[in-house]
């Protein structure tokens, strides 16, 4: 079976607006406009745009559990 799957929109660029430890928030910048992502539609130095604001959540530490019930930190 062959599954189809819809073009991605053309990314123009990503903006960082904030970075503190494990969360960080960007800004994705798709060309033309794609209301089906949810953001913002504007008319922007390379026509339309659709800009996107979309939160990144990364891990800070990551923990390892054995078959004794011990935690291993891996870093």
């Amino acid at each position: 079976m062959v599954e189809i799957v819809k073009d991605q929109p053309d990314l123009l660029g990503t903006t960082v607006i904030f970075d503190g430890g494990s969360f960080k928030r960007v800004v994705n910048f798709y060309r033309g406009w794609h209301p089906e992502l949810g953001g913002r539609l504007h008319q922007g130095l390379q026509g339309q745009e659709t800009a996107v604001e979309r939160e990144i959540l990364r891990p800070i530490r990551v923990f390892r559990v054995t078959e004794n019930g011990s935690n291993n930190h891996q870093p």
